[in-house]
């Protein structure tokens, strides 16, 4: 049994599955809340960065509360 090779199994499955939820889940961010976003503080390079910063903050928090909940 090749335990080492069944770990990094693992980890590539669940890297796949989280960039997968990823990017199905900023889709879905972008289209509803974009426009919105755009309306409220203009089209500028800016608050393009400012969007993507909070889709990073909002990734990040997730991955926390995931972290939190294999600890308990």
């Amino acid at each position: 049994m090749d335990i080492e090779n069944e770990i990094e199994t693992l980890v590539e499955a669940l890297d796949d599955a989280c960039d997968s939820a990823f990017e199905e889940w900023s889709m879905n961010f972008t289209e509803r809340q974009y426009s919105d976003f755009v309306g409220a503080n203009g089209a500028t390079m800016s608050s393009s960065f400012m969007f993507n910063a909070i889709e990073g903050a909002i990734l990040e928090e997730a991955l926390r509360r995931i972290r939190g909940r294999q600890e308990k």
